[in-house]
């Protein structure tokens, strides 16, 4: 058959295509100085002015201006240097939503195939699984049309260079098993004898060392992982490797930390921090802090930046997987392509046209049917996904609950402290100080040596209650106790829009012993996860009385409920037969009543 590039290439200028070519060749390699080099001869005034921006963007890493750029007026070349302009530009911002990003890189292949620019087209590509590379999660297998393609278009060992690398890199990406890919040993070892015959001064030598060292970081060989990340940032000292030697840092830091040595691993991390340049970056940057300071057993600080981290992740929506729905919901343009240049070659008679048409139903037919099973299987997935996402972002923010509820019994401890402060230092404090006083000023004592010790006695006592009463004064907390804590759960709880908590208390006056808190706390606590998990509810109600000689507690969900009596207590992992136990110990009384498809109901009675 014709190629199709071949064929529409002839019908070009020559001299111009060659350097334009060159040009595309050169950035899709990375050899950015011969690009720019290239780029200054070429004649286009527009086409060489996009073409600089694009060289700018990809080096100095910040967004550049196109805005007032007039698309409708560009030639296809044209078309297709804004468009990639303008992808790099939205990935930089990093905004949380790479679609747009996508659709311009998908408008870029499009005119490039369309026109039968093939440079162009393989730049594109590139772009698109460049994008992929960091933005397709566990499951994703979008990259493969794109990544297929670019192997077809591949006439020079630059190009196999490139394919070879994308294929390690999301073969070591987790499939829906939470696994890597069974090739990815064999893959490593294919790159591992391309790297061996070209010399270090290859543009994606530090990409291939950063996938050495994540092969070792995956594999536990930490210190050769660490190894082949230092080796890596020493490669990039041009201005287009700006990025990936920040992603070294951060892999830097998080290998230390795996490693077990927290000081370099900060060390790291404070690089990472200073090249971040968006909220995706710091998103990354802040978890990574979080996990360093709860091996370093801080908590309070890393749940300060495992909450920032939160909140970052929420606002880039980075758990929703916009860019591969998106990609599902965009028109498959790679493959329309591949069938139009089967029209085209097939127009040389008319027997091989209606043949074609022939072929071309059938293939829509089945094309429709494989993407509707697939969109529906990938629909269904990324709900599972979801859902459990939803389920450990809940579950997290309930262990963090607990260490909230400790403080506030630790707070109501504090208050004892202060009581107990004062009254020593008000009452008998006072008290002494007059004792101390009258015995100074008295005749008696000066004269009679037998109340010499009388006198050190007092003074020593003295000294003694004014300093347990500075003592029992020191580190007060803020008022809070049982319910506070509580309320707090809830609204937590309630703010992840998987369930609504609602709390609702009666003679919740006298302050509980802390011990009783805590375990009320704590049954409550899992009780509400246990409905996260396992009811289907959609609202939990919690009421709790307090009354002379006893605390009620009564938990009711709207959930699916089940069959307490037919569950295996031993082997469940609701963990209700623990709770009974404990409310056993506090010498109460648990209850249950659950009805199939109404919900559950659990009555919880201690004496106080």
């Amino acid at each position: 058959m014709i190629n199709l590039f071949l064929f529409i290439g002839l019908m070009q200028s020559g001299s111009n295509l060659k350097i334009t070519n060159e040009c595309w060749q050169a950035l899709m390699n990375l050899e950015i100085k011969k690009a720019q080099k290239i780029s200054t001869k070429i004649e286009d005034i527009q086409l060489r002015d996009l073409t600089l921006k694009y060289i700018d963007v990809i080096t100095t890493g910040r967004p550049v201006q196109i805005d007032a750029i007039q698309v409708k007026n560009l030639n296809n070349e044209q078309k297709i240097l804004y468009h990639l302009v303008k992808a790099q530009n939205e990935v930089i911002i990093g905004n949380g939503s790479s679609l747009q990003a996508y659709k311009d890189l998908s408008s870029a292949l499009f005119i490039s195939n369309e026109n039968g620019f093939k440079e162009l087209s393989k730049l594109s590509l590139v772009t698109i699984l460049n994008l992929l590379k960091s933005e397709i999660f566990i499951g994703g297998n979008q990259h493969l049309t794109y990544l297929t393609y670019f192997k077809e278009l591949s006439d020079s060992k630059n190009d196999k260079i490139i394919s070879s690398y994308f294929d390690v890199v999301f073969a070591s990406k987790e499939n829906e098993s939470l696994v890597h890919s069974e090739d990815l040993g064999d893959l490593i070892k294919n790159l591992d004898s391309i790297f061996a015959t070209v010399p270090d001064t290859h543009p994606y030598k530090p990409f291939y060392l950063y996938e050495k060292g994540i092969e070792s970081k995956l594999t536990g060989a930490y210190d050769n992982a660490i190894d082949y990340l230092r080796k890596a940032i020493k490669f990039c000292k041009e201005p287009q490797y700006s990025r990936l030697e920040s992603i070294l840092h951060w892999q830097l830091s998080h290998t230390h930390m795996l490693n077990n040595n927290l000081a370099k691993a900060e060390e790291e991390l404070v690089l990472s921090q200073n090249t971040s340049i968006n909220l995706k970056e710091q998103f990354y940057d802040d978890r990574l802090k979080a996990w360093i300071l709860k091996e370093k057993e801080m908590y309070d600080s890393a749940y300060y930046y495992l909450n920032s981290s939160l909140l970052k992740e929420f606002e880039l929506g980075a758990k929703t997987n916009s860019l591969e729905s998106g990609i599902l919901a965009v028109k498959n343009e790679t493959d329309k392509l591949k069938i139009d240049k089967l029209q085209l070659e097939n127009k040389k008679s008319k027997v091989q046209l209606y043949l074609f048409l022939v072929l071309f139903a059938l293939v829509i037919t089945v094309i429709t049917a494989t993407f509707a099973y697939k969109n529906s299987l990938k629909r269904r997935l990324l709900a599972e996904q979801q859902e459990l996402i939803q389920k450990q972002r809940v579950e997290t923010l309930l262990r963090d609950q607990e260490l909230i509820g400790i403080d506030a019994m630790i707070a109501g401890q504090e208050k004892e402290r202060q009581k107990v402060a004062n009254e020593l230092h008000d009452d008998l404090g006072s008290l002494l100080t007059t004792m101390k006083h009258h015995f100074e000023n008295s005749q008696i004592g000066k004269n009679n040596p037998r109340l010499i010790p009388v006198e050190k006695l007092l003074n020593e006592a003295y000294h003694k209650v004014r300093g347990i009463a500075h003592s029992k004064n020191s580190g007060v907390m803020s008022n809070q106790g049982l319910l506070p804590a509580i309320k707090k759960m809830s609204s937590v709880i309630s703010e992840t829009n998987a369930i609504k908590v609602v709390v609702e208390d009666f003679g919740m006056g006298t302050r509980l012993e802390n011990a009783i808190a805590l375990n009320i706390f704590r049954m409550i606590q899992e009780l509400v996860a246990n409905t996260i998990k396992h009811s289907k509810a959609t609202k939990v109600t919690i009421q709790l009385t307090q009354h002379a000689d006893n605390f009620n507690i009564i938990i009711e969900d709207n959930g699916i409920g089940f069959d307490y009596g037919a569950l295996d207590k031993k082997t469940s992992g609701m963990g209700l037969n623990n709770i009974e136990k404990r409310v056993e110990h506090m010498a109460g009384r648990f209850t249950i009543d659950s009805v199939m498809g109404k919900g559950t109901s659990i009555i919880i009675d201690i004496p106080i």
